[in-house]
């Protein structure tokens, strides 16, 4: 199943100010079930499917060419061909996309700090930090009482080998199990393919006339 429906993704991430980008060069676009929210609490990715996994994109790079300046314009650069794998079972219909800054790696909780918004907490036996912008969106799935989607809150903290993941919402169970995405920043989102649905078996990828890369500098 190809995706049919021309989107555009707008990398914000290429905010050029003075040759610095305020989210790096690396880009990864994710299918979203549903419309995930100005806070981004519906954020309805299929990462429990085993066939799906984002495309890397960066910049600078034939994937997706970014100038050093371009002044308060919206540029159209390459069309690509773009794949999210194989689905392992129905995924349904894929209406919104987003485009994020970080792969949406998956990682086993080996901790849980059950407390009030705020104060609550994951861990992970894995030295990832540097991937946990404060704002950042997290998703727990397969846990026994926690699945939902957290945002990263200030002080989280590594003592090898565990990070420690301070979550901005309240963690309802202390239960130690599922796994925790670093989901990563919305860079941008917007509608894609209502119409089509993602059945077992079915590769999700997109023609090269259907994806546009674009990108925005703002001075």
């Amino acid at each position: 199943m190809s995706f049919s429906r021309e989107a555009a993704l707008e990398a914000l991430t290429a905010l050029y100010i003075n040759g610095s980008t305020e989210f790096g060069s690396d880009f990864y676009p994710a299918l979203l079930r549903a419309d995930p929210g100005e806070d981004c609490l519906s954020f309805d990715e299929p990462l429990d499917d085993a066939g799906y996994s984002r495309p890397h994109l960066t910049a600078g790079t034939t994937d997706f060419n970014l100038p050093a300046i371009v002044t308060n314009a919206y540029q159209v650069t390459n069309k690509i061909a773009l794949s999210w794998g194989t689905a392992a079972g129905s995924i349904g219909t894929i209406p919104y996309f987003a485009m994020m800054d970080r792969p949406g790696t998956g990682y086993a909780i080996s901790a849980v700090t059950d407390a009030a918004a705020g104060s609550g907490a994951f861990s992970v036996d894995s030295s990832i930090l540097s991937t946990l912008n404060v704002g950042a969106i997290l998703a727990v799935i397969g846990s026994t009482g926690n699945d939902a989607i957290y945002h990263v809150r200030s002080g989280s903290s590594y003592s090898a080998p565990t990070t420690t993941i301070n979550v901005e919402e309240a963690v309802a169970d202390s239960t130690v199990d599922g796994t925790i995405y670093v989901l990563g920043r919305v860079v941008d989102k917007g509608a894609w393919d209502a119409a089509r649905t993602v059945g077992a078996g079915e590769p999700m990828t997109c023609s090269p006339g259907n994806m546009k890369l674009k990108y925005k500098t703002i001075f």
